[in-house]
């Protein structure tokens, strides 16, 4: 999931990136440690939960889906 969560912020990313190389004295704790901090939260949050891996075919049918997963959910 945390690959998931990198995906959805690449553009948030790329403003802070070009941020950084505008002013490389400057930075954000958080945003340098938020893959760390969204892996241990992760970790916690699904710890013992149990989990599926769902594999589809692209493109994807969302009302398919929704029908193939709906008994596990």
């Amino acid at each position: 999931m945390v690959f998931s969560y990198q995906y959805e912020q690449m553009n948030f990313l790329s403003y802070y990136w070009a941020f950084r190389f505008a002013f490389p004295q400057l930075h954000n704790d958080y945003i340098v440690r938020m893959e760390e901090l969204q892996r241990q939260r992760l970790m916690e949050v699904l710890a013992n939960k149990e989990s599926f891996g769902v594999y589809h075919p692209y493109p994807i049918s969302l009302p398919a889906l929704y029908e193939a997963v709906y008994p596990y959910v």
